[in-house]
């Protein structure tokens, strides 16, 4: 109902518009003057793009932005070039903004708000080419009797105003109020006669939108390889005005090297015109002066020229990251070890995702290696080594630094490696093998799965990716849902242990004390027996929380059980009671459930009783079974599947008939035990 009154008022006024106008041969000529410039406008060629000739078409062409690699970056060309277009060109560098990639939805209120200003600013910038304002003031000054008189039945009648103020004017010379002049102004601009048929919101809503992804359509490959870099999520054209020269000065970069770009960002400004500024030599210089050091760790940037060959061969996606997080410290030693494994059939998305996972580990990977490296090789001894020792005795007595397996020293590892190698790969080889290998085996695990997608879905692997603009578009048009889709990159579940996702930091925890106990890691690793290593890793280390927090409140390790025997029989089920505090922090570790901290104490007071319940003729059934015990019987509290799933009505009737079956064991011992 809300919105046919909505559209009553908006037909109203469309309908006052050109009542209006039929009135006045004057202010009909207003309009239809506008009309010569907007009549062929549409939804449809408001925005437009040529791809070819890299121009952006606004208003059938009425404007055409031209882009390219040479200054000036872009050009504005009008089609009626007599006429100013300040307001239309303040729109265009200010308000649009063109993404850098396939980032998060626009909101949908904002492009619909930008929408609807960019037509009105459009409405707006030909009323004053045909100079609307003037030319309607000097119509109302000299407005005629019989129109003013009509004018004003109409705008009283349609609620404008109450009073016939044009009347007054024609007749008494009464000065007409702003408002007035204002309402007349406005029921003659296009909108308000042509109402939503001109331009229509709705159909220019998908189109803005697309505009606002489609810069590396529009501009030339070379300049959108620029931008993408310097602006990290998004750039508005005023932008490239002001960093025009910055622009010019990485033309010829973006041309020859465009892949390494990035780097750029850890240069200084400076030095951007000189033509070797992404020489290979420069990432292993340490005294090189293009770098900022103010946004680096360390230089030189890489220690090995096999890194260097390594990264100018990756993918601009791979580079542009490795770019924006090579001052973390991390992140130069897994690309330090990937560059050992040959990655050349490895998707880019793999090798980033790779990347990723590893960074926030990688630098302590290598220090416990280098430790462990170091102390077999007998390097505190070497004669090249004048500055490290592991002994703070030796330290001081030979006036060496003191250095542990802490990534602390990370720094100072890397330099004993360089004093000791003397830019020997082998050696830097046989310390990054273990790192090298196991990013290999996850690097591998991760590309059988991404083998199976459609091209299209691959650069939706990452989960952050999937509130990214096209995700679910994506998968509607393979068929799938997001869930099956998320599900493909899930380790398979062992025992009933939660499923993990192949990105969560599962593996890379265990590896850290992996690496941290020095052990060995074959060349035919695979990730998928990291990750069951993992799985008893985590449980053990559960197990092992659980046990010290429950040994502050339980001292007993065990205590009698109620059951006649360790194993009880109903049916075609096993029951175990459950009467050990190791055994029950087992139950809850293996089923991912709370038995252990919850009721434990509990149990040792013999206030709950637990079972183990398991099938036989299906032994991949297992349930956990929980009872009150009060006045010598038990009453079933819950019934569990791993992972605190309830149990099904079958599983329900055989526990209570199980619980009172064994209520009439403890009964009878009870009488027995009154005689």
């Amino acid at each position: 109902m809300e919105q046919m009154v909505q559209l009553n008022v908006l037909n109203n006024h469309q309908q006052t518009a050109r009542k209006l106008l039929d009135i006045s041969a004057n202010l009909m000529q207003i309009f239809q003057d506008q009309w010569f410039y907007l009549a062929d406008v549409t939804a449809q060629n408001m925005l437009r793009i040529d791809t070819e000739q890299h121009v952006l078409s606004i208003a059938n062409g009425m404007w055409n932005i031209h882009f390219s690699n040479t200054e000036p970056l872009f050009q504005i060309k009008s089609k009626f070039p007599h006429q100013s277009f300040e307001k239309i060109a303040q729109f265009i560098l200010l308000e649009i903004p063109f993404f850098t990639g396939n980032f998060v939805l626009q909101h949908p209120t904002t492009v619909k708000a930008k929408t609807q200003v960019l037509r009105q600013t459009l409405i707006e910038q030909i009323f004053v080419w045909v100079d609307g304002e003037s030319r309607i003031e000097q119509y109302l000054y000299t407005i005629s009797e019989k129109e003013a008189i009509e004018i004003d039945r109409l705008l009283i009648a349609e609620n404008y105003y109450t009073q016939p103020y044009l009347t007054a004017f024609a007749q008494q010379g009464k000065q007409v109020p702003l408002q007035v002049e204002l309402n007349i102004k406005h029921l003659c601009l296009i909108n308000s006669v042509q109402g939503e048929s001109f331009v229509r919101i709705n159909e220019l809503l998908p189109i803005y939108d697309q505009l606002c992804f489609s810069a590396s359509a529009l501009l030339p490959k070379a300049l959108f390889r620029i931008v993408e870099t310097q602006f990290l999520a998004s750039f508005r054209l005023i932008d490239m005005i002001e960093r025009q020269q910055d622009m010019q000065l990485l033309m010829q970069h973006a041309i020859e090297q465009p892949n390494v770009l990035g780097f750029t960002n850890l240069m200084l400004r400076g030095y951007w015109q000189h033509n070797d500024l992404f020489s290979k030599q420069n990432f292993l210089n340490q005294k090189c002066p293009y770098w900022d050091e103010s946004q680096l760790n360390f230089l030189p940037i890489f220690a090995y020229q096999r890194t260097v060959n390594w990264l100018f061969k990756q993918d601009c996606l791979v580079i542009d990251w490795i770019s924006r997080n090579i001052g973390k410290p991390s992140v130069p030693m897994a690309i330090t070890a990937l560059s050992f494994v040959d990655t050349s059939k490895i998707h880019p998305q793999v090798i980033l995702l790779t990347l990723k996972y590893f960074r926030d580990i990688s630098a302590r990977l290598f220090v416990y290696e280098c430790h462990a490296y170091a102390k077999t090789h007998f390097w505190f001894n070497h004669p090249r080594n004048q500055k490290y020792s592991l002994d703070s005795e030796i330290s001081q007595l030979m006036h060496t630094q003191r250095i542990s397996n802490s990534v602390l020293y990370l720094e100072e590892w890397l330099d004993l490696l360089q004093l000791v190698s003397e830019d020997n790969v082998y050696i830097a080889k046989q310390v990054f093998q273990k790192q090298s290998r196991v990013m290999q085996a996850y690097m591998q695990f991760l590309q059988k799965i991404v083998d199976g997608l459609n091209v299209d879905l691959i650069a939706f692997i990452d989960p952050k990716t999937h509130e990214y603009r096209g995700f679910f578009s994506t998968l509607q048009k393979q068929q799938l849902s997001a869930s099956d889709f998320r599900q493909a990159f899930h380790h398979p579940a062992l025992n009933f242990s939660r499923r993990i996702s192949v990105f969560d930091s599962y593996v890379a925890d265990y590896l850290v004390d992996f690496f941290l106990h020095d052990k060995e890691v074959k060349k035919s690793v695979t990730w998928s027996g990291l990750f069951q290593q993992a799985v008893h890793w985590h449980q053990q280390l559960q197990h092992e929380t659980t046990l010290n927090k429950l040994r502050l409140r339980i001292r007993a390790n065990e205590w009698v059980r109620l059951s006649p025997e360790q194993y009880m029989y109903y049916g075609d089920w096993q029951f175990e009671e459950l009467h050990q505090l190791d055994r029950i922090i087992h139950e809850s570790a293996d089923f991912n459930h709370c038995l252990a901290v919850a009721y434990s104490q509990r149990m040792s007071d013999g206030e709950y009783v637990a079972f183990h319940m398991t099938s036989q003729q299906d032994p991949s059934l297992h349930l956990t079974l929980g009872c009150l015990y009060e006045y010598d019987q038990l009453s079933l509290e819950q019934l569990k599947f791993p992972n605190n799933r309830d149990a099904d009505i079958h599983s329900l009737n055989i526990a209570r008939l199980f619980v009172a079956e064994f209520n009439l064991i403890l009964r009878q011992r009870s009488i027995e035990a009154q005689r």
